[in-house]
């Protein structure tokens, strides 16, 4: 129905901003505040980043991640747990140069060998999303990127707070 999907699409919205929101305090709390805001201003000349770069990720876009949670609420009724995912893994090396291009980084990565890599793969099985309610993610890392960097930049002085 017109009206339940707006619900739906108003839901979604919510849980995206909280998300952003939430991502930005966690990452000013790993790499502090102020670190981010000079990266995406490229006003620095070098980003320290712990480990080799070798470890892989897989990312999700947080409206991808709102539908998901929404399709599973709405038609999943299993006890077994589902993995939301891209199915896309990235080495964090590759992500922070894909960012950098993103946000017009011109300095180098520096990578700090000393410090841990954490876990070297982490990519989730989202098989069973997909089978037993529709959900694939729609949102490719580039394009969540370029959004991510364009809610940041309007929204920077708001996240700076929210940071503090």
């Amino acid at each position: 129905e017109p009206g339940q999907q707006q619900l739906c699409e108003t839901e979604m919205r919510a849980i995206a901003d909280e998300a952003h929101q939430w991502v930005l305090r966690v990452a000013a709390h790993a790499h502090g505040a102020d670190g981010i805001k000079s990266a995406i201003r490229a006003g620095i000349d070098t980003i320290e980043v712990w480990g080799d770069g070798a470890p892989t990720r897989e990312f999700l876009y947080v409206e991808d991640a709102a539908e998901g949670i929404l399709l599973a609420a709405e038609k999943y009724d299993a006890a077994p747990p589902v993995n939301l995912g891209s199915g896309t893994e990235i080495s964090i090396r590759d992500l922070a140069h894909k960012i950098g291009e993103l946000i017009g980084f011109k300095g180098r990565f520096v990578w700090d060998g000393s410090r841990p890599n954490g876990q070297p793969r982490r990519s989730l099985d989202t098989s069973r999303a997909r089978r037993e309610f529709g959900f694939t993610a729609r949102t490719s890392l580039d394009e969540g990127l370029r959004r991510t960097i364009d809610w940041y930049r309007q929204n920077a002085t708001e996240a700076a707070g929210a940071n503090r």
